[in-house]
């Protein structure tokens, strides 16, 4: 990907009891690993891509699952032909079958 100036979307595991960590921890283990393997490009560049955008927070819970799945599908197609003709084609986001809508109490 970064080679051939491929696009990339970071997700981060919320849940440390999953192996989640802080964009920070990321990088200081990118850090640790890279300095003993000295056949990976130069650290900073790699991790300035990498964290190009600000990653996706992976959350468990079927709902909140589909947000994070809409948001990492949405940034993929951002960078497809198509849409970079045709960017209002996904103004609206993404909508999925079955999927819950937004809700606005009423006013009382």
């Amino acid at each position: 990907a970064l080679g051939n100036n491929k696009p990339i979307v970071g997700v981060i595991e919320a849940d440390k009891d999953k192996g989640g960590a802080t964009v920070q921890e990321l990088r200081d283990e990118y850090r640790r690993s890279a300095a003993n393997a000295p056949d990976i490009p130069a650290t900073e560049d790699v991790l300035a891509r990498i964290f190009e955008q600000e990653p996706v927070l992976w959350l468990r819970g079927h709902d909140y699952q589909v947000v994070s799945l809409k948001e990492i599908a949405l940034r993929v197609l951002k960078h497809l032909p198509y849409y970079i003709s045709n960017p209002s084609e996904l103004d609206r986001g993404l909508k999925l079958k079955g999927e819950l809508s937004s809700f606005r109490f009423p006013r009382l």
